[in-house]
């Protein structure tokens, strides 16, 4: 079987049908972490940030009616890119993350068997660049702040003291008052 660049990458056509067929977005979120391997979304802004991106993605492949194989691509895309932008060694600018997600749409929008595949319209390309402006690169500088910058730990220890009361008498040797 050809390869048709990232189409399938990230999620399989099983994955994908199951993603899409669940309505309830908190389920939706809980597959997608396991397929990404996130672990700690209650409690780690970083693997929330990055599991919410792509059920945000997936959202908007299903609202314009963009195919499994079309969705399949476009999730690896963005993912690949949010990747690139955040989690290399080395800080990378908007301009160059944009560079990065021009190319892997020009991969994914042109037939020219092997490097590219034509998934995607020119209308389509149009839609996905304008949501990932409006969305993604909207916040770019929020996100590239989570991600490159270290949260400090904050420990701290206490002394607590406690008091336990004393033992109360027994009720056999009690006075009943009237």
């Amino acid at each position: 079987m050809a390869s048709r660049g990232l189409v399938w990458k990230d999620l399989s056509p099983e994955e994908m049908a199951s993603v899409t067929a669940e309505a309830d977005p908190t389920a939706k979120v809980e597959m997608l972490c396991r397929v990404l391997q996130l672990n700690h979304y209650a409690d780690n802004a970083r693997s929330a940030i990055l599991a919410d991106f792509c059920l945000y993605n997936l959202t908007f492949c299903e609202e314009n009616g963009f195919s499994a194989e079309k969705s399949s691509a476009l999730f690896s895309i963005l993912r690949t890119t949010f990747e690139h932008s955040f989690e290399g060694p080395v800080p990378v600018s908007m301009q160059e993350s944009l560079a990065f997600f021009k190319e892997r749409m020009l991969e994914h929008s042109v037939e020219s068997p092997p490097e590219r595949v034509g998934v995607f319209t020119l209308q389509e390309v149009r839609l996905v660049t304008d949501y990932i402006g409006k969305s993604f690169y909207r916040h770019y500088k929020a996100h590239q702040y989570c991600f490159s910058r270290r949260q400090p730990v904050v420990q701290s220890k206490r002394v607590l003291t406690v008091e336990t009361p004393p033992v109360p008498p027994p009720l056999a040797s009690a006075t009943v008052l009237s």
